[in-house]
């Protein structure tokens, strides 16, 4: 808004601008429409005084001269640094190029995606920070002062260390940190003249929230009856929910556990910089080249040493609109006379003026986490797309971005069954790099394009036919798959199976059960049996029914199951006349029905031991109690009812210290291997299974609810390993994750049942991992004298000390409501 004159035009705040070459069907869509959009160039401005006083960098090449004007300037100060980022940039260019066969063509999705050498690709599994740090040689202070702050503008936060290393390549095409460029931008309009345009034939509701989706089958045709805020329903063929993703989740009726699981695991950033204030107050901008940042600067990336309330350093941003607005300079007005910025994450001393305040911009739930985790989600979304409703959003595609947004609307519109719209306007523009003439328009009949819904966070049906007597029954509707009949009984055995290693989570259970059916197939048979078990005498007995749902009356039948499975204690006692039935029969029939018997009994058991166990939680002491005295129980029947022959006493196996220390000095890469197959057959060896593959399919399953828990899980195996490996332990019996996989417990029950805060936690962490070992040492020798495994003892010792020192020691914080160690974490904040 220009006071001078009193004329108002409207700013477009949540696309600002893009790159074409990117955005190839979001410029197509714009033509198809006829929006206008501008050429603009925008140049970024990185503004510090972490050093005492003011530096700029803007990138080289600008015609608006900013380059040459800002001084001093932040390339004298890294020389070095921005060398290696140019040469980190051309190498992951080359290496991205080389694993998609070598095409060199710009565009968010991968050329050949179908095929597996995409997924090889190493920068896929290494985040921007350890590329640029460790691998390429940048400083931590400019990653933090320069590379963070720059990046993370296009990304909507600075919390982008994990972000795949591949993004790099993008990011630096689309917003160059070493070069300048031109990009797109809105002329006289805004993004609302796009949704205005696009829904002109369409019926569009808004001020009218949906509530919930009920999911009808009639004579095997499905139908979705879509239920508002009024206590209004209709009933349509197909839905499209165009809206977050635990919105998704939750307005679908009934629950499906597998839209549940993977829709509810998309991780959002709503931080504070995502509701900002619109103003005209130029204080934002530093005094040091006051006028030339007003005039020419697109957007300020003000990095403060001190702005963060508390101490430390805040990333301000600040989108000059004024400077680079086509309205504005449609109106023939200088940037100088009409300023417009919208500025995010303000430094706590930053006091803008109310009075100059124009509204507040707000996007909650719009910007989905770039991620592996989220692009895990994204490739596994095939499972239930289109079964019992349509998904497009930006969650929906692997990344956060306009165009990524638009083609999954075009993806979910093919696959309804209507054409491509956009064929006339990639037709035209092939036709024209071939010197012909563009075709006119074509004369074959549309499709009847879906009435599209606004772009309101409100989640707006997507309306194909309503359903009346005699509708169309050849329409391609119709042969949508059943939703899959799930029931509550089978989450919450798969909940059980997660539980064991403290995910609250099916989609982790499936993992989990899928790993041991692949490790040994009879131990996740009788797992699953005996969390089944347990499950359905917790549900038949009346148990609390959040115990139930949550998995927590499952899991120690899970892990009784495995423990009978592989030490077979009823296998002396079977009658000898069921040996004619095979070994399988003679052996697993009995060790099957104590699985059924005592994995049941561990739910009630364990609703009884709570309560006393209580403040500290109950860990697999239940399974503990139960499988050692039916492993003793049997012990002592055989041992009675057998013929005693005297015997020798056995000699203590010498460690191995010697070899390994030979082993380390002749063949070092042989340790470090041997090290991380211990450490993923520790992680199985929680399950009583020895296999490395088993344990890397329970991390990713444990990934799938915390990469944090994943992560402390293969850290603590690891440092058990170690500490076995120090102690003297027998190198073969380490190597096969029996000194790890208790340590590995511990430091997840840490990372579970904590704040992640400081070197006391990390502390704890470790001393957990290496306390379980210790322990371990001592329940082991205890435990040989009977002949019985140690199980998991060490770890429920190890840990409740570990839970007692919660609040006892400073920095330790017990989790108010325990999760994960992210959840935790934000909680902690929040409150």
């Amino acid at each position: 808004m220009d006071r001078r004159i009193k004329c108002v035009r409207s700013e477009d705040l949540s696309v600002l601008y893009w790159a074409p070459e990117f955005y190839r069907n979001y410029t197509a869509l714009l033509q198809h429409l006829g929006v206008k959009a501008s050429t603009v160039e925008l140049p970024y401005v990185i503004h510090s005084n972490v050093h005492g006083s003011s530096e700029f960098y803007v990138q080289p090449g600008t015609s608006s001269g900013l380059h040459e004007i800002l001084k001093p300037s932040l390339e004298h100060r890294y020389p070095h640094d921005f060398q290696r980022y140019d040469w980190m940039i051309s190498c992951i260019g080359s290496i991205n190029s080389f694993f998609r066969w070598g095409s060199q063509r710009p565009s968010f999705y991968t050329t050949n995606q179908v095929t597996l050498l995409p997924f090889l690709c190493p920068f896929n599994y290494v985040g921007l920070k350890t590329a640029a740090v460790r691998i390429f040689g940048c400083s931590e202070e400019f990653w933090e002062n320069v590379i963070k702050p720059f990046h993370g503008l296009n990304l909507s936060t600075v919390h982008i260390d994990d972000v795949p290393g591949t993004a790099f390549e993008t990011l630096d095409a689309i917003s160059p940190l070493r070069s300048s460029r031109s990009s797109m931008t809105w002329n006289l309009g805004n993004s609302q003249e796009v949704f205005q345009r696009a829904t002109a034939k369409c019926s569009v509701k808004l001020g009218c929230r949906v509530r919930q989706i009920n999911f009808l089958q009639e004579k095997g045709c499905p139908q979705q009856v879509v239920v508002d805020d009024q206590g209004h329903s209709e009933t349509f063929d197909r839905v499209v929910l165009a809206c977050p993703a635990t919105t998704s989740a939750n307005l679908l009726r009934p629950a499906n556990w597998i839209e549940w699981s993977l829709l509810q695991g998309v991780e959002y950033h709503d931080e504070d910089w995502l509701d900002v204030p619109v103003h005209q107050d130029a204080s934002c901008l530093p005094m040091k080249h006051h006028q030339s940042l007003l005039e020419r600067a697109a957007f300020l990336i003000d990095v403060d040493a001190d702005g963060r309330a508390g101490g430390g350093v805040n990333v301000e941003y600040t989108h000059n609109l004024g400077a680079f607005s086509p309205s504005a300079r449609s109106l023939g007005v200088a940037p100088a006379d009409c300023p417009m910025f919208m500025t995010q994450c303000l430094h706590h001393t930053r006091r803008l003026d109310p009075s100059k305040e124009v509204q507040r911009f707000s996007a909650p739930r719009g910007h989905p986490c770039l991620s592996t985790h989220n692009m895990i989600i994204t490739q596994m979304l095939h499972l239930v797309q289109g079964r019992r409703g349509l998904y497009c959003s930006n969650w929906t595609s692997p990344g956060n971005g306009h165009d990524l947004a638009c083609t999954s609307g075009l993806a979910v519109a093919s696959a309804i069954g209507a054409q491509y719209p956009l064929q006339e306007e990639f037709r035209s523009r092939i036709e024209s790099w071939e010197g012909q003439t563009p075709l006119e328009q074509k004369s074959q009949p549309q499709a009847p394009e879906p009435e599209a819904e606004d772009a309101d966070p409100e989640p707006q049906s997507t309306r194909l036919k309503p359903e009346h007597p005699g509708h169309d029954s050849a329409a391609p509707q119709s042969t949508m798959p059943d939703p899959p009949p799930i029931h509550p009984y089978f989450v919450e055995v798969f909940r059980g199976m997660g539980q064991v290693v403290f995910c609250n989570s099916s989609l982790s259970g499936v993992f989990i059960a899928g790993a041991l059916m692949l490790g040994d197939p009879q131990t996740g048979v009788m797992a699953l049996l005996g969390c089944s078990s347990a499950t359905l005498l917790a549900r038949s007995v009346g148990l609390e029914r959040g115990f139930v749902s949550d998995g927590l009356a499952g899991y120690n039948g899970a892990l009784v199951g495995c423990a009978l499975s592989v030490f077979q204690p009823a296998l002396p006692l079977m009658p000898a006349a069921l040996g004619a039935l095979g070994p399988f029969s003679s052996g697993a029939l009995g060790d099957l029905l104590l699985t059924l018997l005592v994995g049941g009994l561990s739910a009630p058991v364990a609703a009884k031991l709570g309560p006393l166990m209580a403040p500290v939680p109950q860990w697999t002491v239940v399974f503990n109690v139960l499988a050692l005295t039916v492993l003793s129980g049997c012990a002592a029947i055989k041992y009675l009812s057998s013929p005693q022959s005297p015997s020798k006493p056995r000699k203590p196996k010498q460690p191995k210290q010697r070899d390994l220390i030979r082993l380390i000095k002749e063949h070092p890469s042989h340790f470090i291997g041997d090290l991380i197959e211990a450490m993923m057959v520790s992680v199985s060896q929680i399950f009583v299974v020895n296999s490395p593959l088993t344990g890397l399919l329970i991390t990713v399953g444990i990934f799938c609810y915390s990469p944090a828990a994943a992560g402390l899980t293969l850290g603590g195996a690891m440092l058990g390993n170690l500490s076995a490996l120090i102690s003297g332990i027998d190198y073969d019996q380490v190597m096969e994750g029996l000194w790890g996989y208790n340590a590995a417990l511990s430091s997840l029950a840490v990372g579970i049942f904590f704040v992640p805060r400081g070197l006391p936690y990390a502390g704890l962490v470790a001393a957990g991992a290496v306390g379980s070992t210790m322990v371990t040492v001592a329940v082991k020798q205890l435990m040989d004298l009977a002949d019985l495994p140690c199980m998991t003892v060490p770890f429920c010792l190890m840990a409740s000390a570990c839970f007692l020192l919660g609040g006892r020691v400073p920095g330790l914080v017990h989790a108010k409501a325990p999760h994960s160690p992210e959840v935790n974490l934000h909680a902690y904040r929040a409150f």
